[in-house]
């Protein structure tokens, strides 16, 4: 099993509620760490933040002895949806959420996400993976490359979230560890709005970041989380 080391933090920013939720299980051979960013353009995003959230972390305890990395994700995402689904029609209203974490088996990591938060792996003060964002941007700059000054301005817009729907866009890859090696996952309130690259931020010691993070509190206009692990021992 990795060793791992785990910081986590959570702020409102200006927001008056942190529709942001961490969630986090740890077993024997296991670990699953994500972050669930509440989409509040219909209300109730904490609350789907929350439910998601939920959701993932019962179904993966329940299910991990039995079902293989790849599809104890899937499977667990889709029962979060499925609730999503289920809570809509019964406050006959619109929400979800974008997801992003690292799934922890014995000695293999896998990165999955939905929408905007973001994976970051970090060897040697370098990002050497992040995840790609589901959204407007990244879809139209592999459909008119030569156009991506433009494209920039649909940055906030997202073309994956879990809302109860099909789920359109799931990705899920294999990351390899060595020791020493820090991720970062991060909610688009924090890397949008962090004024320093990531790299320098997860390289903090938990302290330090701790402090960095409260500071920028007032500073940030949305909710902002990240959780940072540190591979101790492979």
């Amino acid at each position: 099993m990795i060793n791992i080391e785990h910081f986590k933090f959570s702020s409102k920013g200006k927001q008056e509620i942190n529709e942001d939720y961490i969630g986090t299980l740890s077993a024997e051979n296991l670990g699953l760490y994500f972050i669930c960013d509440g989409t509040s353009n219909y209300g109730h995003g904490e609350l789907a933040a929350r439910m998601i959230a939920a959701e993932i972390i019962n179904y993966t305890n329940k299910n991990h002895k039995e079902i293989q990395p790849v599809n104890l994700i899937q499977s667990a995402i889709n029962a979060a949806n499925e609730s999503v689904w289920n809570k809509r029609k019964e406050l006959k209203s619109k929400f979800g959420a974008t997801l992003a974490g690292l799934y922890i088996n014995d000695k293999v990591i896998h990165a999955f996400w939905i929408g905007d938060v973001r994976v970051y792996q970090i060897r040697n003060s370098q990002i050497i993976f992040q995840s790609t964002d589901h959204s407007l941007t990244n879809k139209l700059k592999q459909e008119f490359p030569t156009t991506s000054q433009k494209i920039s301005n649909y940055s906030n817009i997202i073309t994956a979230s879990l809302s109860g729907k099909s789920i359109e866009k799931l990705s899920i890859t294999e990351l390899q560890p060595l020791q020493g090696d820090i991720f970062a996952i991060c909610s688009d309130g924090l890397w949008k709005n962090i004024p320093m690259n990531i790299e320098t931020l997860a390289g903090l010691n938990n302290q330090a970041l701790k402090n960095t993070l409260t500071t920028y509190n007032e500073h940030f206009p949305d909710n902002y989380s990240i959780i940072k692990l540190l591979c101790t021992k492979i």
